[in-house]
């Protein structure tokens, strides 16, 4: 049914300036070591600077909808536990001050969402597995950090390509698995309620379809909704590895 009236949905936007790059170094972290990076989902902030044990890691500031750093899949701290701080930068902000601990695995890779609002940001720090069953597929994982002021419904993930979900029922304000994908091959994704064939769309019109992402062999990505429920969307999607 989905596959019916994928094409009917006029309102649907490409990724506009959220387009998918692969960064382009993957940092294995050294020995003793681990990698940290961060994206921003939380609606309506803008100019982070982000703090470990007081240091400060970025000069490019963290947007919405943007990843840390850009050049590379993560910062590299040492093993063990640490205090990381997100605060906005702009005279006379309200955005709401990010503080928390983390305890960082030698060896291991991490990703910081930001998500929630501007008034009350929250986090979620994962430890990417990255599991490649072959060398010719890439992982693909799916975020979900659309914001309500009430919980909402979860959401499916369908691939053109495949005219199927790759991902169902993703509850909010989480992340899913990593899932075997295959490389170089393009796709579109359409993000729909769960359990029906209504598409994620709202006035203004909103970016509820990823189109054209590709990725290589053995990298591993995330594809992320954010925004408001009722108002714009932004599909984004970037490299662990």
């Amino acid at each position: 049914m989905k596959k019916n009236i994928l094409f009917l949905a006029t309102v649907i936007l490409f990724i506009s300036c959220e387009k998918y790059a692969e960064p382009v170094a993957i940092i294995t972290p050294s020995t003793g070591k681990a990698t940290v990076q961060f994206f921003n989902a939380a609606v309506g902030t803008g100019k982070n600077l982000v703090y470990i044990d007081t240091k400060l890691l970025n000069k490019t500031l963290l947007n919405t909808n943007t990843v840390l750093p850009t050049n590379t899949m993560g910062y590299e701290v040492i093993s063990g536990s640490h205090d990381l701080a997100v605060r906005d930068t702009t005279a006379g902000s309200l955005q709401s001050f990010l503080g928390f601990i983390h305890n960082f695995e030698a060896n291991s890779s991490y990703t910081t969402f930001m998500y929630n609002n501007f008034s009350a940001i929250k986090q979620l720090t994962i430890k990417n597995n990255f599991v490649f069953p072959s060398d010719t597929v890439s992982l693909l994982r799916f975020a979900n950090f659309l914001y309500n002021t009430t919980p909402l419904t979860g959401v499916d993930v369908y691939s053109v390509k495949k005219a199927s979900n790759i991902f169902t029922n993703v509850a909010q304000n989480t992340v899913t698995d990593y899932i075997p994908y295959v490389s170089i091959a393009s796709d579109t994704f359409r993000i729909f309620q769960t359990g029906t064939s209504t598409l994620i769309t709202s006035s203004p019109a909103s970016a509820t379809s990823f189109n054209g992402f590709s990725t290589t062999f053995k990298r591993a990505s995330s594809i992320v909704l954010s925004g408001m429920s009722t108002g714009t969307k932004t599909l984004s999607g970037f490299a662990q590895r």
